[in-house]
C-alpha cells in the first residue's frame, strides 16, 4: 500500500510539474507491485492470508493504478498509461480469480475441480478479454497492448472452459460417490448453467453486440457460444432422465426422444429465423440440423420401437418433415424473389 501511494504521488508530481521522469518511476513501481502481489509473497500468500489483507493489498494497488491513469488522461505518457491500464485490468482479473478460488477451496467435496468451479475460475479472464477487445477498437497507441492482453485473457479463459467441457464434464465422472461430478441446483438454473450456458451466452452476446470484432473472431465467438449452449441443453435433458449423476452408461428411450424433439424445435426455429431475415445461410443451417435429426431418428430412435408405435412415430415424423419441406421451399422462393 505504501508503494501504491508512491505511484500515485509520482503521477501527481508529473501532472503538476510536467516531469517525464516520474512516469519511469510509475512503471518501475507497477513492476514491483506486480512482483509483490504475484511472486513474493505472491499468490500463495493471497490464498492463505486474512481476506481483509488480500482485499486491501490488491484493491489498494488497483485503485492506485486507476488514480494514476486518471491523472495522466490528457498527458503524452503512452507507456506509463499502458502500464497503469494493463496492471489495473490484470490485477482485477487475478483478484477475482483469487476470491473465487478461496471460496471454492473452502467447500467440501473438491468444488475447485468441479465443472462449475472450473468455469467460475475462467470467467474473470473471459470478461477481461471482452473488455480489452472493446477498448482496442478505439485504436491509438494502446491498441496493440490491449489486443495482447485480450489474447492472454482468452487463453486463460479457454483453458478453464475447455477443462470444464473435458475432464471436468459430469458426463465422464467415475461414480455417484464423487460429489464433484454431481449436478446441483434446480433444473435449468443449476451448476450446468454456470459451467456451460453462462459462458456460452456471454460469447453469443459478444458476437452479436460487441462492436469492432473482425468477421472471423465474431464467427468464432458464435460457434463456441452455440456449442456451449448446445452442450448445456443436452446435459440438462440427460439430467431430467438420469438424475443428478450423469455418468451412468446407456441412454433411455425417453431421453433419445427428448433429444430428437429438441433438435426438431431448434431446426424449426432456425428455419423461422431464416424466413424472417431472408437468410440463405440460416436456411442451410436449419436444413442441416433437420437432416441430422432425421438421420438420428432412423438410426437410433427407431431401434427401440415395435409394431404400431413405430408406424405412428414415423407417420408423425413424416408429416412434420413434409411441413418443414414446404416451409423450406417457400423460404427459398421468397429469397429468390427478394
Amino acid at each position: 500500500l505504501a508503494l501504491a501511494v508512491l505511484v500515485v504521488v509520482a503521477a501527481a508530481l508529473d501532472r503538476r510539474f510536467r516531469l517525464p521522469e516520474m512516469s519511469l518511476f510509475l512503471q518501475a513501481g507497477a513492476a514491483v507491485l506486480g512482483y509483490r502481489l504475484l511472486a513474493d509473497p505472491g499468490l500463495d500468500w493471497a490464498m492463505n492470508a486474512q481476506l481483509i489483507q488480500v482485499l486491501l493489498a490488491f484493491g489498494g494497488t488497483i485503485a492506485a493504478m486507476l488514480a494514476a491513469l486518471w491523472m495522466m488522461r490528457d498527458m503524452e505518457r503512452p507507456m506509463a498509461r499502458a502500464v497503469a491500464e494493463s496492471a489495473a485490468a490484470g490485477l482485477a482479473a487475478i483478484l477475482a480469480n483469487v476470491l473465487i478460488t478461496r471460496w471454492l477451496d473452502t467447500g467440501a467435496g473438491g468444488r475447485l475441480e468441479s465443472h462449475w468451479g472450473l468455469t467460475l475460475n475462467a470467467m474473470p479472464w473471459l470478461i477481461l478479454m471482452l473488455m480489452q477487445l472493446y477498448r482496442a477498437r478505439l485504436g491509438g497507441t494502446l491498441s496493440r497492448l490491449r489486443q495482447g492482453i485480450a489474447v492472454l485473457g482468452g487463453l486463460f479463459a479457454g483453458f478453464g472452459v475447455l477443462s470444464a467441457v473435458s475432464f471436468g464434464n459430469p458426463l465422464f465422472s467415475w461414480g455417484p460417490e464423487d460429489i464433484r461430478s454431481l449436478v446441483r441446483g434446480p433444473y435449468l438454473l443449476d451448476t450446468l448453467f454456470i459451467a456451460y450456458a453462462l459462458p456460452g451466452l456471454i460469447l453469443l452476446a459478444a458476437a452479436l453486440r460487441l462492436p469492432g470484432l473482425g468477421a472471423k473472431l465474431r464467427l468464432g465467438f458464435m460457434g463456441v457460444g452455440a456449442g456451449l449452449v448446445t452442450l448445456y441443453a443436452a446435459l440438462e435433458i440427460r439430467r431430467v432422465w438420469q438424475g443428478d449423476w450423469l455418468g451412468a452408461s446407456g441412454v433411455t428411450q425417453g431421453e433419445l426422444y427428448t433429444y430428437t424433439l429438441a433438435m426438431m424445435l431448434v431446426g424449426a426455429a432456425l428455419l423461422y429465423q431464416a424466413i424472417a431475415k431472408r437468410s440463405d445461410t440460416l436456411r442451410r443451417i436449419a436444413m442441416a440440423v433437420i437432416g441430422r435429426t432425421v438421420a438420428k431418428v432412423f438410426l437410433l430412435d427407431a431401434s427401440g420401437l415395435t409394431g404400431l408405435t413405430r408406424v405412428v412415430s414415423f407417420a408423425g415424423l413424416g408429416l412434420s418433415l413434409a411441413g418443414l419441406a414446404w416451409l423450406n421451399r417457400w423460404a427459398e422462393r421468397a429469397g429468390n424473389k427478394a
